[in-house]
């Protein structure tokens, strides 16, 4: 039969030592600079958020990068997803992205078609779109170049291609007025994702000169 006055005296010795415990522990100089230590990293980011915490910019328009191709990976109707971001969500801001791989899958012959829908789309809505371009461009693996393109080992025909990818594709948009902003690359010194061949500076350089001899509208270039 359970012994209750046993088991509570049991219960109270034990306490009894651990408060022992605590208080030999807490005698040691060591214990204590250890708990001031952990308290401090503890608290302190509190403190430091409290003290800097960010001022919330009332100017700042927030908007979404929408990919036709991670859409579709995640199993969405990726135009019926775009029509109810920009219906039922009601955004307004988008960064949209030209892939490659997808618009010049054959060399020379270029199909726009799920870009031109997109920025259609937007433009019939008013909404405002920074349209990205190059060989590195948002979503995994970063680098969409055609595979026909990596098959090239003369890299200043590499070049030419990509040129003339980057030069058709703002000649096709520049004349929506949706798009703010030109996108050039994306981190394309950042050395992540797939990429069978780096970015070189002035490849990037001839890339935003092209652009810049077509269109006077700004250039965005993201580092990381």
């Amino acid at each position: 039969m359970f012994n209750f006055l046993s088991h509570k005296r049991s219960l109270k010795s034990e306490g009894k030592t651990l408060v022992d415990l605590l208080e030999k522990l807490w005698s040691l100089k060591l214990f204590r600079i250890i708990l001031v230590v952990i308290a401090v990293v503890i608290v302190l980011p509190f403190i430091l958020f409290y003290i800097y915490r960010p001022i919330i910019r009332p100017d700042i328009s927030y908007g979404i990068t929408f990919s036709n191709k991670y859409a579709s990976q995640l199993g969405l109707d990726w135009k019926d997803a775009y029509i109810k971001i920009l219906d039922d969500l009601g955004v307004r801001n988008f960064r949209l992205v030209a892939y490659w791989d997808e618009i010049e899958t054959e060399k020379g012959v270029y199909d726009y078609s799920n870009l031109d829908w997109q920025v259609q789309e937007a433009q019939k809505r008013n909404a405002k779109i920074i349209l990205s371009f190059g060989r590195k461009v948002p979503r995994w693996p970063e680098c969409f170049e055609p595979t026909w393109w990596n098959d090239i080992k003369e890299e200043d025909v590499r070049d030419y291609h990509l040129f003339r990818f980057i030069e058709t594709t703002t000649e096709r948009y520049k004349s929506f007025d949706s798009i703010e902003m030109w996108q050039v690359e994306n981190e394309p010194f950042f050395p992540f994702g797939t990429c069978q061949y780096p970015i070189r500076s002035n490849t990037l350089d001839k890339e935003v000169e092209i652009v810049r001899s077509i269109d006077s509208r700004p250039i965005v270039i993201q580092d990381s």
